[in-house]
């Protein structure tokens, strides 16, 4: 793990909210993932499986992560990191 050098709010889950947080994360940033929804995955999690290779769209992204910190599991189940938070439904006001 790298030192923490400072922190950040990253406003919704959708992949690129997941991917914000994951390279965040990574440069030492102590992250705070925020959605509104229960879930995370955004309008990713509605598609079935993807041509060609028949993954769901979260899991074409694992070969992206290529991270020693981070779960290389299905994203579906969750996003593990130590360096961030997740909070579901929760919005900023």
């Amino acid at each position: 793990m790298k030192k923490k050098i400072g922190s950040a709010l990253v406003v919704g889950s959708g992949i690129s909210g997941i991917r914000s947080s994951l390279d965040l994360a990574e440069q030492g940033y102590q992250v705070t993932l925020i959605d509104r929804a229960p879930h995370m995955g955004g309008i990713l999690t509605q598609l079935d499986y993807q041509f060609p290779t028949d993954h769901c769209g979260m899991c074409k992204m694992l070969p992206l992560v290529e991270r020693d910190a981070s779960s290389q599991y299905c994203l579906r189940k969750g996003l593990f990191h130590e360096n961030i938070d997740i909070m579901l439904s929760t919005e900023l006001v």
